[in-house]
């Protein structure tokens, strides 16, 4: 449980969001965790290059602790936001086809990885699947 900053990942067009915070909570059932992400994406003008400033005043003020400012948003970013449950795979119920195989550096060896999660979400007006390796 908690939030989690995603840094990195194997696909930067999904993973790689400026600021994307994961959000996990347990509910009742014990198979499952709620997950709400929270990203920022560039708002570009037609051209790529970014729109400039809007002339409007931020409210920006200390945060609880006094160390930290609350209230300013990064210019050029449209926040989203979406949710997704994660349901956990037992061990007899695995599908055939999830592992994540991948290659040691040093040996070229393959390493194989049980899913041990999957979970689905709408972004963008579109459906996806998502498998996690926990």
């Amino acid at each position: 449980e908690g939030s989690w900053y995603k840094v990195v990942g194997f696909n930067p067009n999904y993973d790689c969001y400026a600021c994307q915070r994961n959000t996990f909570s347990a509910p009742q059932n014990g198979n499952e965790l709620q997950v709400d992400v929270e990203f920022s994406m560039p708002r570009l003008l037609p051209d790529g290059s970014p729109p400039p400033p809007e002339n409007k005043r931020e409210s920006i003020a200390l945060s609880g602790d006094g160390m930290t400012l609350a209230g300013s948003k990064s210019i050029g970013l449209n926040d989203y936001a979406t949710h997704e449950t994660m349901v956990f795979d037992s061990a007899e119920g695995r599908k055939a086809g999830t592992d994540l195989v991948m290659k040691k550096k040093s040996t070229q060896e393959e390493v194989s990885y049980a899913r041990t999660a999957h979970s689905e979400g709408e972004m963008f007006g579109l459906k996806f699947w998502e498998n996690w390796y926990i």
